[in-house]
């Protein structure tokens, strides 16, 4: 859900439920099958199948599990990201993005450039695709092309100690309204910080606070109230 997820999965097809009449032969509860262990409850919940029966129609609403309050599966935030990622497409026709500021070559900033690209898609953001750029005005013309108003930039650690800071400068000057860098900052945060980059993206990070945060950023740029982006029930 966090690490590998896919935002061009489509529904799962499921088939139509057909009503089916039950007879009164034959229909039992859970309580009255045998014991499991020697085969004989499987043999008689294949024989309430034949019969018309589902499962839950053998089963009382006391043999159902009810969940314990505030009791959540653990990809529950980030599918609620996806909806809301959803909803933003269809309020502003464009599915929400972040520019990956790709700098230096491709072996420098290929490994981030996926992983960073992967983070963003687990709340439902798109990325636009990095690339190798001859010059710093190449990577920032690409930027305005790409319509975002979020960019991460992403390299290799070599690579950020002497283009992170001028390039977080010149995307800020460029309109970028939150600058991320995939990558612990280390001793060098308050000097990155100061030259334009707000957040640190990395494995450890409290992702799912930092795609909340991207989400409400990208509903402020694209004029959207954060109301009209709520998952409907």
């Amino acid at each position: 859900m966090s690490e590998f997820p896919n935002l061009s999965e489509t529904p799962v097809p499921v088939l139509e439920e057909v009503p089916v009449h039950k007879s009164e032969k034959n229909v039992v509860s859970l309580s009255e099958l045998p014991e499991a262990g020697t085969g004989e409850k499987t043999l008689a919940l294949k024989a309430a199948a034949f019969a018309g029966q589902s499962l839950p129609g053998l089963m009382d609403q006391s043999d159902l599990e009810t969940p314990e309050p505030g009791e959540a599966r653990l990809a529950e935030p980030f599918e609620q990201l996806r909806l809301v990622a959803d909803r933003f497409e269809e309020k502003t026709s464009k599915a929400p993005v972040v520019f990956l500021a790709s700098l230096g070559a491709l072996a420098q900033f290929t490994a981030r450039a996926t992983w960073t690209a992967n983070a963003f898609a687990a709340g439902g953001i798109k990325t636009a695709a990095p690339a190798e750029y001859a010059s710093q005005d190449d990577m920032i013309a690409a930027f305005k092309d790409s319509g975002a108003s979020l960019a991460c930039l992403v390299s290799s650690d070599g690579t950020y100690e002497t283009e992170a800071g001028p390039a977080a400068m010149a995307l800020k000057d460029a309109g970028v309204n939150h600058v991320y860098l995939a990558g612990r900052p280390g001793e060098r945060e308050a000097e990155l910080n100061n030259a334009g980059v707000d957040a640190f993206l990395y494995a450890g990070c409290d992702l799912l606070e930092l795609l909340k945060d991207a989400h409400a950023r990208l509903a402020g740029a694209a004029g959207v109230e954060n109301s009209d982006l709520e998952v409907r029930s």
